[in-house]
């Protein structure tokens, strides 16, 4: 008889309960080990059932913004965010986005958005944007790490770094993949008493084929 997958509930990043489970997942990071690559012959498309040896490991949380999904129909992008986002559907890795995420998607064409339409509800972390990572992200603002008309990107940082993914992925190198702004973000953390946040390219978090 098919398992049915084991769902996540959407968290919102600012609760108590929220913390503890976020803290208990980033004592337990896994790297993107090559080896997670092929294991998907041992069972269908989709998040794994419960039982199987996918449980016995914890599954990288990964935040994407639209630049990712968009990704997949841009030539220049499209070979590691078409990538990323079979190990997403998959169940590999566990696929983290925002409403904000879905806000920035649902203008775009239906191509686009049927990439994001293909990974499984099972494999998917819909994260808020609420109070306190609106502050977090006006703090960005206020230490001069980003510019008021990029707020979006910035509460795209606060969103990742209250939920303590594993690590945040993005096309975006003005903004958000940027050696200068990733330390004053992380900056902007530490001295309010969050985590450092992991911030990188898509290709950088996929194995070498």
């Amino acid at each position: 008889m098919e398992q049915r997958p084991v769902c996540r509930q959407p968290l919102e990043v600012g609760t108590t309960r929220s913390r503890k489970s976020a803290a208990k997942i980033s004592r337990r990071r896994v790297l993107l080990e090559p080896a997670l690559e092929d294991q998907s012959s041992l069972g269908r498309p989709g998040c794994r059932p419960p039982g199987s040896v996918y449980d016995e490991v914890m599954k990288a949380r990964i935040y994407v913004d639209a630049s990712v999904v968009g990704g997949c129909e841009d030539a220049e992008f499209s070979e590691h965010s078409v990538r990323l986002m079979e190990r997403f559907r998959r169940g590999d890795l566990v696929l983290v986005i925002s409403t904000l995420t879905v806000q920035e998607l649902a203008a775009a064409p239906d191509e686009v958005r049927r990439h994001l339409a293909a990974v499984p509800e099972a494999c998917i972390e819909t994260l808020q944007l609420d109070a306190e990572a609106r502050q977090l992200a006006e703090a960005y603002i206020a230490e001069g790490v980003i510019s008021a008309k990029m707020r979006a990107d910035a509460q795209h940082i606060a969103i990742a770094t209250l939920a303590r993914v594993d690590v945040l992925v993005s096309w975006n190198f003005k903004h958000i993949v940027n050696l200068y702004r990733i330390h004053g973000y992380n900056s902007v953390n530490l001295r309010r008493g969050y985590p450092t946040l992991e911030i990188r390219a898509p290709r950088e978090v996929l194995p070498d084929e």
